[in-house]
Protein backbone atom coordinates (compact mmCIF):
# COMPACT_ATOMS: atom_id res chain seq x y z
CA UNK A 1 0.00 0.00 0.00
CA UNK A 2 0.97 3.60 0.27
CA UNK A 3 3.05 3.25 3.37
CA UNK A 4 4.69 -0.01 2.25
CA UNK A 5 8.17 2.33 1.55
CA UNK A 6 7.38 3.76 5.60
CA UNK A 7 7.66 0.58 6.90
CA UNK A 8 10.64 -0.37 5.04
CA UNK A 9 12.78 2.76 5.84
CA UNK A 10 11.27 2.42 9.26
CA UNK A 11 13.79 -0.12 10.96
CA UNK A 12 16.88 2.19 9.42
CA UNK A 13 15.17 5.52 10.88
CA UNK A 14 14.82 3.53 14.56
CA UNK A 15 18.17 2.49 14.41
CA UNK A 16 19.59 5.78 14.02
CA UNK A 17 17.50 7.37 16.49
CA UNK A 18 18.50 4.67 19.21
CA UNK A 19 21.65 4.57 18.34
CA UNK A 20 21.92 8.13 19.33
CA UNK A 21 19.75 7.75 22.52
CA UNK A 22 20.89 5.00 23.83
CA UNK A 23 18.84 2.58 26.37
CA UNK A 24 15.83 3.59 26.16
CA UNK A 25 14.16 1.83 29.37
CA UNK A 26 12.76 4.46 31.34
CA UNK A 27 13.64 7.40 29.09
CA UNK A 28 11.02 9.85 28.60
CA UNK A 29 10.59 10.32 25.15
CA UNK A 30 8.77 12.90 22.70
CA UNK A 31 8.10 12.60 19.32
CA UNK A 32 6.64 15.05 17.56
CA UNK A 33 4.94 13.99 13.74
CA UNK A 34 4.88 10.46 15.02
CA UNK A 35 1.92 9.90 12.06
CA UNK A 36 0.43 6.52 12.38
CA UNK A 37 2.77 5.65 15.03
CA UNK A 38 5.30 3.20 13.10
CA UNK A 39 8.59 4.65 14.72
CA UNK A 40 6.48 5.24 18.55
CA UNK A 41 5.75 1.80 18.65
CA UNK A 42 9.50 0.72 18.28
CA UNK A 43 10.77 3.05 20.70
CA UNK A 44 7.61 1.78 23.21
CA UNK A 45 8.71 -1.74 22.77
CA UNK A 46 12.18 -0.66 23.41
CA UNK A 47 11.27 0.73 26.94
CA UNK A 48 10.76 3.74 26.70
CA UNK A 49 8.25 6.20 28.74
CA UNK A 50 6.65 7.75 25.52
CA UNK A 51 4.39 10.52 24.65
CA UNK A 52 3.47 11.14 20.59
CA UNK A 53 2.17 14.16 18.96
CA UNK A 54 0.84 14.57 15.11
CA UNK A 55 -0.88 17.55 13.55
CA UNK A 56 -3.74 14.50 11.91
CA UNK A 57 -6.09 13.69 14.40
CA UNK A 58 -7.10 11.08 12.10
CA UNK A 59 -3.59 10.06 12.18
CA UNK A 60 -3.42 9.95 16.54
CA UNK A 61 -6.99 7.64 16.37
CA UNK A 62 -5.27 5.30 14.34
CA UNK A 63 -1.83 5.10 15.96
CA UNK A 64 -3.83 4.82 19.66
CA UNK A 65 -5.80 2.10 18.09
CA UNK A 66 -3.15 0.45 17.21
CA UNK A 67 -1.33 0.49 20.11
CA UNK A 68 -3.99 -0.39 22.11
CA UNK A 69 -4.16 -3.63 20.09
CA UNK A 70 -0.97 -4.04 20.51
CA UNK A 71 -0.71 -3.88 24.22
CA UNK A 72 1.40 -1.11 23.99
CA UNK A 73 1.38 2.07 26.49
CA UNK A 74 1.89 5.72 24.57
CA UNK A 75 0.33 8.82 25.38
CA UNK A 76 -1.00 10.14 21.61
CA UNK A 77 -2.27 13.34 21.38
CA UNK A 78 -3.41 15.58 18.40
CA UNK A 79 -1.06 18.96 18.47
CA UNK A 80 1.36 20.52 16.75
CA UNK A 81 5.03 20.99 17.20
CA UNK A 82 4.50 24.79 17.70
CA UNK A 83 2.08 24.16 20.69
CA UNK A 84 3.69 21.16 22.81
CA UNK A 85 0.71 19.98 25.26
CA UNK A 86 3.31 19.61 27.74
CA UNK A 87 4.97 21.08 30.57
CA UNK A 88 8.77 22.70 30.58
CA UNK A 89 11.05 19.79 31.43
CA UNK A 90 9.34 17.00 30.58
CA UNK A 91 10.94 15.10 28.64
CA UNK A 92 14.70 13.68 28.32
CA UNK A 93 15.03 13.06 24.40
CA UNK A 94 12.45 14.59 21.65
CA UNK A 95 12.53 13.10 18.07
CA UNK A 96 11.34 14.12 15.10
CA UNK A 97 11.85 12.79 11.60
CA UNK A 98 10.69 14.45 8.01
CA UNK A 99 8.53 16.80 10.11
CA UNK A 100 10.58 19.73 9.98
CA UNK A 101 9.85 20.25 6.01
CA UNK A 102 5.81 20.62 7.11
CA UNK A 103 5.86 22.23 9.72
CA UNK A 104 4.41 26.19 9.90
CA UNK A 105 6.87 28.08 11.81
CA UNK A 106 10.35 26.00 12.46
CA UNK A 107 11.69 28.44 15.44
CA UNK A 108 8.81 27.72 17.22
CA UNK A 109 8.94 24.20 17.02
CA UNK A 110 12.61 24.25 17.92
CA UNK A 111 11.77 26.62 20.88
CA UNK A 112 8.93 24.43 22.22
CA UNK A 113 11.30 21.33 21.71
CA UNK A 114 14.24 23.11 23.88
CA UNK A 115 10.95 24.00 26.72
CA UNK A 116 10.15 20.34 26.98
CA UNK A 117 13.51 19.16 27.68
CA UNK A 118 15.31 18.78 30.33
CA UNK A 119 18.62 20.52 30.69
CA UNK A 120 20.92 18.30 28.88
CA UNK A 121 18.27 16.95 27.02
CA UNK A 122 18.37 15.56 23.01
CA UNK A 123 17.17 16.91 20.12
CA UNK A 124 17.55 14.02 17.35
CA UNK A 125 15.86 14.54 14.31
CA UNK A 126 15.96 13.69 10.43
CA UNK A 127 14.72 16.27 8.01
CA UNK A 128 15.11 16.76 3.82
CA UNK A 129 17.42 19.17 2.42
CA UNK A 130 16.83 21.07 -1.21
CA UNK A 131 20.62 22.56 -1.60
CA UNK A 132 21.84 23.31 -5.06
CA UNK A 133 24.67 24.47 -3.41
CA UNK A 134 27.09 21.86 -3.56
CA UNK A 135 27.21 20.49 -7.11
CA UNK A 136 23.93 18.45 -7.40
CA UNK A 137 20.59 20.47 -8.80
CA UNK A 138 18.14 19.99 -6.18
CA UNK A 139 13.88 20.61 -6.15
CA UNK A 140 11.35 20.04 -3.79
CA UNK A 141 7.56 19.52 -4.36
CA UNK A 142 6.06 22.80 -2.85
CA UNK A 143 2.64 20.90 -2.28
CA UNK A 144 5.44 19.19 -0.20
CA UNK A 145 6.49 21.96 2.08
CA UNK A 146 9.89 23.45 2.29
CA UNK A 147 13.12 21.58 2.76
CA UNK A 148 15.88 23.48 4.04
CA UNK A 149 19.41 24.51 2.71
CA UNK A 150 22.28 23.50 4.95
CA UNK A 151 22.78 27.18 5.47
CA UNK A 152 19.21 27.52 6.58
CA UNK A 153 19.80 24.67 9.49
CA UNK A 154 22.83 26.10 10.52
CA UNK A 155 20.97 29.55 11.07
CA UNK A 156 17.00 28.38 12.38
CA UNK A 157 18.20 25.44 14.31
CA UNK A 158 21.75 24.17 15.09
CA UNK A 159 22.68 28.23 16.00
CA UNK A 160 19.47 28.41 18.46
CA UNK A 161 20.15 29.76 21.87
CA UNK A 162 18.56 26.91 23.81
CA UNK A 163 21.06 24.28 22.26
CA UNK A 164 24.44 26.34 22.04
CA UNK A 165 25.79 24.77 18.68
CA UNK A 166 27.87 27.53 18.02
CA UNK A 167 30.79 25.30 16.08
CA UNK A 168 30.52 24.59 12.23
CA UNK A 169 28.68 21.61 11.05
CA UNK A 170 31.13 19.30 9.32
CA UNK A 171 27.91 17.63 6.68
CA UNK A 172 28.69 14.64 5.11
CA UNK A 173 29.13 16.58 1.63
CA UNK A 174 30.80 13.70 0.03
CA UNK A 175 27.36 11.55 -0.08
CA UNK A 176 25.54 13.54 -0.94
CA UNK A 177 25.90 13.03 -4.49
CA UNK A 178 25.55 9.07 -4.56
CA UNK A 179 22.52 9.28 -2.05
CA UNK A 180 21.04 11.91 -4.30
CA UNK A 181 21.12 9.52 -7.08
CA UNK A 182 19.79 6.95 -5.10
CA UNK A 183 16.82 8.93 -3.73
CA UNK A 184 15.70 10.34 -6.79
CA UNK A 185 16.12 6.45 -8.40
CA UNK A 186 12.98 5.86 -5.15
CA UNK A 187 10.88 8.20 -7.30
CA UNK A 188 10.95 11.17 -9.75
CA UNK A 189 9.88 13.57 -7.02
CA UNK A 190 12.26 12.22 -4.42
CA UNK A 191 15.02 14.87 -6.48
CA UNK A 192 16.47 16.31 -2.77
CA UNK A 193 18.79 14.07 0.03
CA UNK A 194 17.99 14.06 3.78
CA UNK A 195 20.10 15.11 6.58
CA UNK A 196 19.94 14.31 10.39
CA UNK A 197 21.68 16.01 13.16
CA UNK A 198 21.61 15.41 17.29
CA UNK A 199 21.42 18.90 19.55
CA UNK A 200 21.76 18.70 23.17
CA UNK A 201 20.24 21.05 25.43
CA UNK A 202 21.90 23.68 27.41
CA UNK A 203 20.68 24.90 30.94
CA UNK A 204 19.11 27.75 29.81
CA UNK A 205 15.56 28.61 29.50
CA UNK A 206 13.88 28.79 26.58
CA UNK A 207 10.86 30.64 25.48
CA UNK A 208 9.00 30.38 21.74
CA UNK A 209 9.35 33.42 20.00
CA UNK A 210 6.13 34.92 18.60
Amino acid sequence: GVVGPLHEINPVRVEYFCGVLGDLTGQRLLEIGCGGGLMAEEYARRGASLAAVDRSAASIAIAARHARASGLKIAYAPSVGERLPFTSGSFDAVVSADTLEHVDDVDLVVSESARVLRPGGVLAMSFDVCDSNHGVPMTFPASNGHAMTLAEFERDVWSHEAFGQFSPIAWNIADMAPFHEWHKATAPHHNYVVAAAVLTRTGQRSEPSR
